[in-house]
């Protein structure tokens, strides 16, 4: 059985491996694990166009997993993303204005997103070190972009 730090390890190295990808996409971390309007958001992450003016913003909720449980993947209401959006979504307008005032940047359209990504071990490993090469013990199941539009 797992206990609350092996939890809290696996969740941070998931959060690890979907924003590499992000980044390797162009992506940018603007913060992470942020603790607001009485939830927690993983990851907010944008990417900047200076020739169009655009930000793109996504804000993930990234969900690790010890293995794929597809009866558990089957609903997402088993993620409890119905009570994160209702306490977040009049909020995001606001990660906007506070990257716009962070970076300096000229912006003169912007979207957001509010994300899932769904992670699970490899099969074939076990963790044996938390510092070991992410790429290798995980997999990236699903990504959703615009989560809010299924729930």
């Amino acid at each position: 059985m797992k206990n609350k730090k092996q939890n809290k390890d696996l969740g941070i190295i998931g959060e690890t491996f979907v924003l590499e990808r992000l980044i390797d996409k162009g992506f940018s971390l603007y913060k992470r694990n942020i603790r607001q309007w009485g939830s927690e958001i993983d990851l907010v992450v944008y990417k900047y166009n200076p020739i169009s003016k655009f930000l793109d913003i996504r804000v993930g909720e990234v969900k690790t997993r010890m293995a794929l449980n597809q009866m558990y993947l089957s609903t997402l209401h088993n993620y409890d993303l119905e009570n994160k959006w209702r306490r977040i979504k009049g909020k995001l307008f606001q990660f906007r204005d506070l990257i716009v005032h962070d970076t300096g940047f000229d912006v003169e359209g912007s979207s957001s997103h509010f994300d899932l990504a769904i992670v699970f071990l490899k099969s074939d490993v076990k963790i044996v070190d938390y510092n070991q090469n992410i790429k290798n013990i995980l997999r990236m199941h699903t990504y959703l972009k615009d989560i809010n539009l299924f729930i």
